[in-house]
């Protein structure tokens, strides 16, 4: 596993280096035309980056797939990306991931090469209240809505693995410590867990030579979605969530909140 995950990370690096080497070209080439020194105004002045979160995220995924041509197999796969978050308004947040998915079909030698993946969703809070009694259990109740879709591709040459998932999770969430009235400023400073029902909408296909080609698409729609998030500060968090439908779908996240 640290092996795979070390080939994400490592592919990640290599797009950034590219990255950054195409934005060095393009600036050495139209250099003669670019100026540092002009209007000092702009079209958007931000007073502090309070809306902005960013973070990691690693998945270690387990599902099973009916497929096209060999009945019910599995699929698994490593993912290890990075996230902005943005709050155009306080109960909504609006993301975007990317980084790299390794993954493998039953039958399959082995976990193919890392490749791209992105995805973009928002989340919506819907409810809060704010529990009181019993004292012990004094926290806040919160419903919130996660929606996603997410395109992973994995492999090169014969063995490939491509799909979508349309991800989606209504959770209902308890938070504590913090909003119990102690001191906010105490490590930790807050304690959130969740849980709810999830939906998982996957489909894809896979390659295990040049000319045999088979489509998948989950076997199980419908799971459990369960997790915490512990504010180690109040602007730092690292997260952690299972997700089951046939088999344990692991997430862990790190955030950075400003």
């Amino acid at each position: 596993m640290l092996k795979v995950s070390f080939e994400i990370m490592k592919s990640i690096f290599n797009l950034c280096i590219i990255c950054t080497f195409w934005v060095a070209v393009s600036g050495a080439v139209s250099a003669a035309t670019l100026s540092g020194a002009g209007t000092r105004e702009t079209l958007i002045e931000q007073e502090d980056l309070s809306f902005l979160s960013l973070g990691v995220d690693y998945q270690n995924q387990q599902r099973d797939i009916n497929t096209s041509s060999q009945g019910k197999l599995r699929l698994k796969s490593q993912t290890l990306d990075g996230y902005i978050g943005v709050d155009p308004f306080k109960w909504l947040t609006v993301f975007a991931t990317l980084g790299g998915t390794a993954g493998e079909v039953s039958g399959m030698s082995a976990y193919n090469d890392p490749k791209f993946q992105w995805s973009a969703g928002f989340d919506v809070n819907w409810w809060r209240h704010h529990l009181e009694e019993p004292d012990f259990l004094a926290g806040e109740l919160s419903l919130k809505t996660h929606a996603e879709f997410g395109m992973h591709n994995s492999g090169s040459d014969s063995e490939k693995v491509n799909w979508d998932e349309y991800f989606a999770a209504l959770l209902l969430n308890y938070e504590t410590l913090a909003v119990r009235g102690e001191d906010p400023h105490r490590y930790p400073h807050s304690l959130v867990l969740f849980a709810g029902p999830g939906f998982s909408w996957l489909s894809g296909n896979y390659y295990q030579n040049p000319t045999q080609k088979a489509d998948f698409h989950e076997a199980h729609v419908f799971g459990v979605v369960g997790g915490l998030e512990l504010f180690v500060a109040s602007n730092l968090s690292l997260g952690g969530a299972i997700q089951y439908y046939d088999a344990v779908t692991v997430n862990v996240s790190a955030r950075y909140h400003f």
